[in-house]
């Protein structure tokens, strides 16, 4: 059963540590009106796949749809995992359609793979400009002698790929240019967590998911978007925090601008941490940090709820 608000907070005000102060691109310029034959991709949402998915869609749109039209699909980037229809042909009064993009199953769990694809100038009405190949490539990620860097499986890492920046006001209709990130991922809905934050004096709950491939939860605790991964054994009655692949991590950004002193992040004070087995609650010290120094530390407060959704 979660705990109310009245009752938590009032752990978490026994507590008793204190509150301290702060110590330690080029202008765009409007083209003209989309014409008749202007073809651009509909969204440019990242996909998120299951583990044993072996494909996706992505909706092509023109401007009219009289008329048959096929039109080439130029693919700027495109790592092996994936396949791409060499063309999408519209039906005459077909003003949308559908392509689907084959993933193999060489396409590695919680790995981000770049697709970045296009269409031929002629069959769009504003188009970015052009695009720099040099800027495309994929380097192995070299130490400061030159040496290849690998992980622990031995696979050669990888530098940041640089792609071009796009400017989604830089078309009348839709993107005329798509470039959006794949992953896979098993991350499934597990329950919830009631939190509550000594510093904002308040509690609510956010949403858990797990993922049995990397044996993680994952929870956007304060703010979306920006997620806490935790390991958490309920025999031992622990909660880990790492990152998002399972390596130890305590300091976190949660998505908090200070007005005066900027990004806000929690600090883990594992080694403080306790367990109230009366009321199942999890004892958090956390250190709410800045650049210029600490808020002061105090125990924040987990209750976790398996198969309960947060409301």
């Amino acid at each position: 059963m979660k705990l109310n608000k009245i009752f938590l907070m009032s752990l978490i005000a026994a507590t008793g540590l204190a509150f301290t102060a702060c110590s330690d691109d080029d202008d765009y310029t409007p083209g003209e009106a989309a014409g008749k034959t202007n073809v651009t991709f509909a969204g440019e949402e990242n996909k998120t796949l299951a583990l044993d998915d072996t494909e996706f869609t992505v909706t092509v749109q023109r401007a009219d749809s009289e008329g048959a039209l096929t039109v080439p699909i130029v693919v700027l980037h495109k790592p092996d995992v994936f396949t791409v229809p060499e063309s999408v042909t519209f039906n005459d009064g077909e003003a949308t359609k559908d392509i689907t993009i084959k993933v193999s199953d060489k396409a590695e769990a919680f790995v981000n793979y770049t697709l970045m694809l296009t269409f031929p100038n002629e069959f769009c009405a504003n188009t970015y400009k052009d695009i720099d190949a040099e800027y495309m490539k994929v380097e192995d990620a070299k130490d400061e002698e030159g040496n290849v860097l690998k992980d622990e499986k031995g696979n050669v890492l990888k530098d940041t790929l640089y792609l071009p920046y796009i400017d989604p006001e830089s078309t009348a209709y839709g993107y005329s240019t798509m470039q959006i990130t794949v992953h896979k991922e098993d991350y499934k809905p597990w329950g919830s967590l009631t939190y509550a934050s000594w510093l904002f004096e308040d509690q609510w709950d956010s949403n858990v998911y797990y993922s049995e491939f990397l044996g993680l939860y994952r929870c956007d605790i304060f703010y979306d978007g920006f997620s806490y991964y935790f390991k958490y054994d309920p025999e031992e009655h622990t909660i880990q925090f790492t990152d998002a692949a399972g390596v130890e991590k305590t300091d976190t950004y949660f998505g908090y601008v200070h007005p005066s002193y900027g990004d806000v992040y929690t600090r883990w004070m594992k080694d403080d941490d306790k367990y109230d087995a009366e009321n199942d609650v999890y004892y958090i010290a956390i250190a709410y940090r800045v650049s210029a120094g600490s808020f002061g530390t105090d125990y924040d407060l987990i209750q976790m709820h398996e198969g309960e959704s947060a409301e």
